[in-house]
């Protein structure tokens, strides 16, 4: 029995009609020792699918605008316009074109040009990551993403040279890339990531690591700054 014969059973016998766009629950099944485990929960258990799979307008450079959106959303994170944040490798401009949109202040890293109006809240460093550490002040941002393709220590070896200029409490969020070959073995490479990152970066929590409906083959990992004694003493 193949999992699309399973689901036109589950289909016939509940009495459900597919669509694309206008549904009201999700249907999953999964084929695990040859049993099938159906799930069924309402389309509000989840981020929006439609903007995960919204495809590109005159007014987004790039898809990597809704990879953003969807973790923002998914993870419920507040964003206004008191929040500073780091966009590391942010050439074309899809992530920093977002937070543009949600925060108060981005600060663009990357030697390329980026391919967005820049805002009067963007300011964009055509520098290293390593380069523009000298002209930021420390611990005065709320938020530092990462969209660059780069992998395990590589990636948390540039995120540990600017991990100083974040908050206490402050988040990171930055894309794993997750090789075609590798999204079979996911957990153990997560938690692999997830290892790495902490051995770098020890004075974070790996709070989630989110499957992207905007890319299949990538997760975002979300890790906060730990408070300090006396800082978590005083709240």
């Amino acid at each position: 029995l193949s999992s699309s014969s399973a689901a036109s059973d589950v289909y016939k016998r509940q009495h459900l009609e597919l669509h694309p766009k206008n549904y009201t629950h999700f249907l999953s099944i999964v084929n695990i020792r040859k049993k099938f485990y159906v799930g069924f929960a309402p389309k509000d258990y989840f981020f929006s699918f439609e903007n995960a799979t919204r495809k590109i307008s005159d007014d987004v450079i790039s898809r990597a605008f809704f990879k953003l959106k969807e973790t923002v959303d998914r993870m419920h994170l507040k964003l206004d316009n008191n929040i500073k944040a780091i966009d590391i490798g942010a050439a074309p401009g899809g992530w920093t074109q977002y937070l543009s949109q949600v925060v108060g202040e981005v600060v663009a890293i990357d030697p390329a040009d980026l391919k967005i109006p820049l805002n009067p809240n963007i300011k964009h460093l055509k520098l290293k990551a390593e380069e523009a550490l000298p002209l930021l002040p420390k611990r005065s941002f709320d938020l530092i993403v990462c969209d660059i393709n780069r992998y395990g220590h590589i990636l948390y070896d540039i995120l540990a040279k600017v991990e100083p200029l974040l908050k206490e409490g402050g988040y990171i969020l930055v894309t794993l890339k997750m090789l075609k070959r590798t999204v079979n073995s996911a957990p153990a490479v997560l938690e692999k990531n997830t290892q790495e990152f902490l051995k770098v970066l020890p004075d974070f929590d790996v709070v989630k690591i989110l499957w992207l409906l905007s890319n299949s083959h990538e997760r975002c990992l979300i890790a906060r700054r730990k408070f300090s004694h006396s800082d978590s003493q005083q709240k």
